[in-house]
This record gives structure tokens, C-alpha cells and sequence, in this order.
């Protein structure tokens, strides 16, 4: 995998590339990262008002995205906090945080990509 710390595996992008042209390729890229920001802004507000249903949400949302564009480890982090928010386990914050984390160097990692 390449990108910011193993964040996005550009492999994906690269075919993308190949299958849609590089226009669109950028297009889908610039969405990519519109919808990442809106979900991280909401994820960050689940976690401001310990929300754990707000928290299933996005994180229901947003991993899906994340596994088809290659951003595997945030895809599975995603996975992660869903699991604890729907068991309500307790620390389900924690890991929501964690996930923001993770999903804003993976945002970084988009914008890095080369085509």
C-alpha cells in the first residue's frame, strides 16, 4: 500500500484513473473528500455530545466509502467503533476518537495523491 502512512492504497485511485479517465478520477476524488469532512465533522459532534446512535450513523456511512476507495484501515476502524456503539460498550468514545483520528490522516492522504 502507498500513501500517507499506509492510510490509502493508491492503487485504487491509480485504476480508477484507468477506468473513468483522469477528469472524472478528480472529480470523484474532490466528493471523496467532501463527503469525508462532513462525516468527520459529524463524527466529532457525536463524540462532543456522547452520541452513540449519531456515532452507529456515521460510522455505518462512512466505512463503506472508505473500503471502495481503499482506505482499508479506516474501513475497519469503522467496523470497530459500529461494533461498540451498537453493543453500547463503554468504550465506544474512545474509540470513536480514535476513528476521528484516523480518518483525518486519511483525508490528508487523499489530498496527497498523485495521479
Amino acid at each position: 500500500m502507498d500513501g500517507q502512512n499506509n492510510m490509502v492504497d493508491e492503487k485504487v485511485s491509480q485504476q480508477l484513473a484507468k477506468d473513468i479517465g483522469l477528469d472524472n478520477t478528480r472529480k470523484f476524488m474532490d466528493s471523496l473528500e467532501s463527503e469525508y469532512q462532513k462525516r468527520i465533522n459529524s463524527i466529532r459532534v457525536g463524540i462532543e455530545i456522547k452520541s452513540l446512535t449519531a456515532l452507529t450513523a456515521q460510522a455505518h456511512a462512512l466505512k463503506s466509502t472508505a473500503h471502495v476507495s481503499g482506505a482499508y484501515q479506516l474501513a475497519e476502524q469503522l467496523i470497530k467503533l459500529e461494533t461498540a456503539c451498537n453493543e453500547q460498550n463503554v468504550e465506544a468514545i474512545s474509540i470513536a476518537r480514535e476513528t476521528l483520528t484516523l480518518a483525518e490522516l486519511t483525508s490528508v492522504a487523499y489530498r496527497e495523491i498523485k495521479f
